[in-house]
């Protein structure tokens, strides 16, 4: 899924304006440029009307209590349900399948 929507809109992983409006409630609204990367990171700012596969970009946030803010994405909630399963698993008794 991130793959998808990292490569479908140029090599970056899209998010809005209004998540990083939720995310940074004091900046100002011109320190990000539509079109160019957030920062350093992983992120571009792009129109919702313009990113393709938008249901599958950075738009989910951690709770306001949460110590760090973040912004992530339904692939990454898959990517980590994946991991808890595979440590689960992983982790558990050995049974002997014959």
């Amino acid at each position: 899924m991130n793959l998808a929507a990292v490569a479908l809109n140029g090599g970056l992983m899209p998010i809005s304006l209004r998540t990083l409006q939720r995310m940074y409630p004091g900046a100002p609204s011109d320190v990000w440029n539509v079109g160019q990367r957030v920062g350093s990171s992983k992120n571009i700012l792009l129109p919702v009307d313009e990113t393709r596969l938008e249901f599958l970009a950075d738009r989910f946030m951690l709770p306001p209590w949460a110590p760090n803010i973040v912004a992530f994405s339904l692939g990454d909630v898959l990517i980590a349900a994946g991991v808890i399963w595979f440590l689960w698993r992983a982790g558990g008794p050995r049974t002997s399948e014959v």
